[in-house]
This record gives C-alpha cells, structure tokens and sequence, in this order.
C-alpha cells in the first residue's frame, strides 16, 4: 500500500485568496490614481500592496488548515496492525553537543524491542559535558562517537557516523531533551512496513517539564501545532522534518545522499526524499516528551 497526499486545500486557498484580491480591486486601484506623478509615493504603494497581499496570503492559510483539520481529524491515520515478523537493526542516535540530559537520555533507552543500539554522537567540547557522557556510557554500554571537527554540525555529525555504515535497517533521531515512548520502534515499524513509500517517519511531539510561568503558557502553542498543522501538512502537500524525534530508513538516507551540510538541513533533507519520490510520514498516534525535566 502506498501513501498519497492531495493539493486540493492550496486549491481552495489559492482561488479565495484571488477572490479577495478582486473584492478589493477598486480600493487598490483608486489608490493608485490618486498617487499623480509621485514616483516616490508610486513605489511605496506598490510595496505596501504586495505586503498586504502577502499577509492575506498567510492569513488565508491559517483559516484553511484550522478548517481543513476540523473536517478530517476523524480521518487520522491509525497505527496499522502490520505484523513484523523479521527483527530489522534500528539504531538511536543521540546528537549532543555541550547538552547531555543522562535522564532522557535513559529513557529513550527502554525500547520494548529487542534488536536495537544506541550511539552518542558526541560533539561537546566542555570536559565536564565529555566526562558525564563517558561516565553515562560505561554504566550503560552505549558506544560514543566523536569526531575531530564539527564540520556540518548536526548534520555532519550525523553523516560522520552514518558513511559507508551497513549494518542498520532503520535509524532513529534523537535530541539531547527528548525522551520517545517505550514502543516508538514497534509502532513505527508498524508504519514503514505498511506504507512501502515512506522514508521519513516524524513523531508528534508535546511540551513537557514546563519549569516557568513563560513556558507553561508558550507551551500550548507547541502542543496544538503538531496535531493540528502538521496533521494537515501530512494529508495536503508537504510535510517536512523537522529534525529530532523520527525514524529514518536507511534505503532514504542512502538515495538521498546523506544530510546536506546547511542550516536548515531536515527540511532540505525531506525535499531531497520527495524529490526521489518518498514520502514522509507524520506519526499521528506517537507522541514524544521534549524539554528538560520530564518525568514519566
């Protein structure tokens, strides 16, 4: 089975935003008769109008994912009762640099599945940092892995440790305050095997550990992004990921070429897979606990 999204909502976003445009037309237009020979002027009204065009734009957008998810959230995809009956290799990969959390760390650790590993990709450079995560290791038999520059940063790290690596089916990205359910592998598998043109497979994520006044109120937003935004980015158009809290498969890693070393290298990354005709997939059952002090 295969995985389609439709463009039908940037359709219907599109046309009522031409719509409003000529609605507003005449306004637009006397305005600009009224201008005269002022170049200046002239010039101005010209950027003001496209600002405003824009901001319509955005604004068109907002009200149609907030419909578009009202309509469909019967509709979510549920996790499929796939069987997997071989044992692929996943392996976590946990990107530090300067910001170990042992305590998430740990917990992302208790997978109810058997064939896995973990790897720290350590990139910190603080002795302190260093020391805890050799200390962290040891006691938990989790290899580390540094290297001598920092060249692409999270993504060269990543691709550091990932060149010319064979012995892997799927890989699964970690932040260093993120903690993934004890059934993350198995659900996700579930997904994958299903959905045969899938590569990407991005966890919900939820705020968590909200210390402060700030970020207990700010946190909303994030709790209510990723079930309703990115729910109808999965279903129309493209959704992205976003960099931590997902599974990878190493057939999409390979024919992607790996992670490009930019800023905003997950995002590139996905327009990479769907340019080689994979899909990514928004795990809309999973969510992943991020921020500092989680407790479980």
């Amino acid at each position: 089975m295969k995985l389609k999204t439709s463009a039908k909502l940037y359709v219907y976003m599109i046309f009522a935003w031409l719509v409003l445009l000529a609605l507003s037309f005449k306004d637009f237009y006397y305005s600009f008769r009224g201008v005269g020979n002022n170049y200046v002027l002239f010039i101005l009204l010209v950027m003001n109008t496209l600002f405003i065009c824009y901001f319509w734009l955005n604004g068109m957008k907002e009200i149609f994912y907030v419909f578009f998810y009202w309509k469909n959230k019967n509709k979510i995809i549920k996790i499929p009762r796939k069987k997997i009956t071989d044992n692929p290799k996943v392996i976590l990969l946990y990107c530090t640099c300067n910001d170990f959390n042992a305590d998430s760390l740990a917990k992302s650790m208790k997978q109810k599945y058997s064939n896995f590993e973990t790897y720290i990709l350590d990139d910190s450079k603080d002795k302190e940092y260093i020391k805890t995560v050799n200390a962290f290791a040891k006691e938990n038999n989790v290899k580390v892995i540094r290297r001598k520059d920092r060249i692409g940063f999270k993504a060269g790290n990543i691709n550091h440790f990932l060149k010319g690596k064979e012995d892997y089916d799927y890989f699964v990205i970690l932040d260093s305050d993120e903690v993934i359910p004890k059934d993350f592998i198995t659900k996700a598998l579930k997904y994958f095997y299903s959905y045969k043109n899938i590569g990407i497979l991005q966890a919900n994520h939820i705020s968590s550990r909200n210390v402060n006044f700030f970020m207990k109120v700010f946190s909303r937003g994030v709790d209510s992004h990723w079930p309703t935004y990115q729910s109808v980015k999965h279903n129309y158009g493209f959704l992205s990921l976003l960099g931590h809290g997902a599974m990878v498969s190493k057939n999409c890693y390979k024919d992607t070429g790996g992670f490009p070393h930019v800023v905003a290298e997950d995002l590139c990354f996905s327009i990479e897979a769907r340019m080689k005709g994979i899909l990514q997939l928004l795990h809309l059952i999973l969510f992943v606990k991020k921020n500092i002090q989680l407790i479980i």
